[in-house]
């Protein structure tokens, strides 16, 4: 059995934010986060053959047979439903296939195929129209795996400001600023405040 790190338990705070502020009491939207956890937390940006396959193969695995008797899967009851159970499974798969960190597109466009699906399942289960940027997944990949983030690797991604989520837009401009891997709670949220008064 695979299990969340101790000191990684809980959703990654913009996700907390972003749970209560569209979509309070929202079982498929937290559980969506909660799988997205899963998968970031368990990647690796150097293996050509990440050992992370195969916890997504078991989760996978967990999903389709309808198994949350677990520690990981206890957060993931809701997808029992079979339509949604599919678009899941479907979404694991996408992400299986982002292969270790390179500045090729197949590593952009893999990941970017995720959060396209990823963001399918979000749009359909929440009222706001909310969804998320693959910008935001790509540095909230790099951010929870300490992986060393540079100039060259900014210049890659494109993206427009405007269209971006607002607690996702924050913590992107925190993060490109000086690439820290330490941008606390209470920090960001000075910052969200300040951009918000700033409107």
């Amino acid at each position: 059995m695979f299990k969340f790190q101790e000191k990684k338990s809980g959703l990654f705070y913009i996700r907390q934010l972003q749970l209560k502020f569209y979509c309070p009491k929202n079982e498929v939207i937290s559980a969506l986060f909660y799988l997205e956890k899963f998968l970031f937390d368990n990647y690796s940006f150097s293996e050509e053959i990440p050992a992370s396959v195969l916890k997504q193969k078991w989760l996978y695995e967990m999903i389709e047979k309808d198994d949350y008797s677990n520690e990981v899967t206890r957060n993931l009851k809701v997808f029992r439903n079979k339509k949604l159970k599919k678009n899941i499974l479907n979404t694991i798969d996408d992400f299986s296939k982002i292969p270790y960190f390179s500045y090729d597109r197949n590593f952009f466009s893999s990941l970017n195929n995720f959060s396209n699906n990823f963001n399918k399942i979000l749009t359909f289960n929440n009222n706001n129209n909310f969804r998320t940027s693959p910008v935001f997944q790509f540095v909230l990949l790099i951010y929870i795996n300490q992986f060393k983030f540079s100039k060259s690797i900014e210049n890659h991604l494109n993206y427009e400001e405007k269209v971006i989520d607002f607690f996702e837009i924050v913590f992107l401009k925190i993060f490109f600023k000086n690439y820290s891997h330490r941008i606390s709670k209470s920090y960001y949220l000075y910052k969200l405040l300040l951009r918000f008064l700033s409107k």
